[in-house]
């Protein structure tokens, strides 16, 4: 195993265990990107379905230059267009975090496991575990099944852990949630959607930038149909494409994984945190950890400091950090942003009707309304596909 991958015990902020780290970190080559490539990026952030003649406009290039320079960051693997949606409209039930002590080549593992759509996550990592992985399933069962029938099955697996989702404390999109207004925000719109709406969306969320007729191919359906449904599910903001770049590579950004243990004080503890800008991600989770945070730094000392925060939170008992190296699969930014605790100081669970906004918020209520909208509009879409 290279030197680089090798599992470093990380589990509290030793300064010579993260000094070593940031040795190492610093050696490492930086994929270097330019101003024009840091804008083309900026703008399908923004809109992931830009046309490339009008990202060209802005930069002062060609569409067949930006379309070379967007083909090399993706083949790079830098940069990711995707397209946002709710899990449950997918028809995903549950997402789980799997951790993974592997002691093989991790190319091969890493080809592997992209060959499974429910893998929307991959890091590589220094830890306990050197590798971490997101899996979206229909239910619980369906999970445990692909844990142990697929990845517990892989040569050079040594242990694997897999902390199931609970609820969301906080989820920004790299440091960006979308509007809390949008459709894409309620969990309950696909119930409204049929078969071809799901395989639109599944489509999408790999690859929002086709066009109709790469779509008409991928889903076999009349191409009326296909771009009518499509414009639909983006027009209400049921799915909505954005650009993912992988950070560690990109940008001096450190970025860590941390696994804490809760006790009495956790809410305030965990609310704490997630008003912290440097904070992406908060779930709870089930397993010998209670709760996930995903969160970047500025450098391996800033990252001691941070966890030294955290210990002295109320309501942590313990941290256990990894320090991601390289995101083989760039994650799937999930529109599960802006759930805050409601009424009875929970957070909603992943795919429960406590997740729908409430009236007495106008924000949320919007959202529920553009929600409506889009299955009206799927409604009348389908419709007259029938006719």
């Amino acid at each position: 195993m290279p030197a680089l991958l090798m599992p470093v015990s990380c589990n509290s902020s030793d300064p010579a265990i993260l000094g070593a780290l940031h040795r190492q970190r610093t050696d490492m080559a930086r994929y270097q990107l330019d101003p024009t490539d840091n804008a083309i990026i900026e703008m399908l952030r923004e809109d992931g379905r830009a046309p490339l003649a009008k990202i060209g406009e802005a930069v002062e290039l060609s569409a067949d230059a930006i379309r070379v320079r967007l083909a090399r960051l993706t083949a790079d693997g830098i940069v990711r267009v995707i397209g946002i949606v709710h899990p449950s409209s997918l028809g995903y039930g549950a997402l789980g975090t799997v951790v993974i002590d592997y002691d093989g080549p991790l190319q091969d593992l890493v080809d592997e496991l992209r060959k499974h759509p429910e893998v929307t996550f991959m890091a590589l990592m220094f830890g306990e575990y050197n590798v971490m992985c997101e899996i979206a399933a229909r239910d619980d069962q369906a999970l445990q099944d692909f844990v142990n029938n697929i990845i517990r099955q892989l040569d050079h697996v040594e242990r694997v852990e897999c902390w199931r989702t609970l609820e969301v404390v906080k989820w920004a999109v790299q440091g960006r949630p979308p509007p809390p207004h949008t459709a894409i925000s309620n969990p309950q719109t696909h119930v409204e959607f049929d078969e071809l709406d799901i395989r639109l969306l599944k489509v999408l969320t790999e690859s929002p930038r086709l066009t109709y007729r790469e779509l008409q191919d991928r889903v076999g359906a009349p191409y009326s149909v296909v771009r009518r449904r499509a414009q639909a599910l983006f027009r209400a903001d049921v799915i909505v494409a954005t650009a993912v770049v992988d950070v560690v590579t990109a940008n001096p950004h450190i970025m860590a994984q941390i696994c804490v243990q809760l006790g009495p004080g956790a809410s305030q503890a965990l609310d704490t945190l997630a008003a912290d800008e440097q904070v992406h991600i908060i779930v709870r989770i089930s397993g010998r950890y209670n709760a996930l945070i995903e969160l970047s730094c500025e450098s391996h000392e800033h990252l001691a400091e941070t966890i030294d925060r955290i210990l002295h939170l109320e309501g942590i008992r313990s941290a256990t950090s990894y320090v991601v190296t390289h995101y083989p699969i760039l994650p799937v930014p999930w529109a599960l942003a802006g759930h805050q605790r409601n009424g009875n100081g929970r957070h909603p669970e992943i795919g429960s009707s406590d997740a729908s906004p409430s009236p007495s918020d106008p924000q949320k209520a919007a959202g529920r309304t553009t929600a409506r909208a889009a299955a009206a509009v799927q409604r009348r879409v389908s419709k007259s596909a029938k006719r």
